[in-house]
């Protein structure tokens, strides 16, 4: 419901939402308007992003910004060593690394995943 947005949500949403997606200088314009850090202000806006109260009150704004979160962390992920997305491996795939090579940190991969996820061969 709308009214479980407090006014400073509702004043974050709006900073962000009037804010030129370029422009120079928003943390000394959140320290001016809203009376916080960045830090805390981006904290905030993350919890925000996930809130349904957050996406009914500015569906638009949310969702884009979900969409960003989520391809930063996908690029970030990328450049993280060992991380591999189980499901491109394939060694018919140039670029992609053979079975041995799957092999990550960042989420348990079962021994016999290889097997169940790569396409078959045909002889």
């Amino acid at each position: 419901m709308l009214g479980d947005l407090t006014e400073r949500d509702r004043a974050i949403l709006t900073l962000e939402t009037t804010w030129p997606r370029h422009g120079g200088a928003k943390e000394e314009v959140i320290r001016a308007q809203l009376g916080m850090s960045a830090a805390r202000y981006y904290q905030l806006l993350g919890r925000l992003i996930e809130s349904d109260d957050a996406l009914e009150y500015d569906p638009m704004l949310i969702r884009r910004l979900r969409r960003l979160r989520d391809s930063r962390a996908l690029r970030r992920n990328a450049r993280t060593p060992g991380f591999r997305e189980l499901s491109c491996h394939s060694a018919s795939i140039e670029g992609c690394p053979s079975p041995p090579e799957i092999v990550s940190t960042t989420f348990p991969v079962p021994p016999d995943a290889w097997e169940r996820t790569a396409p078959k061969r045909r002889g």
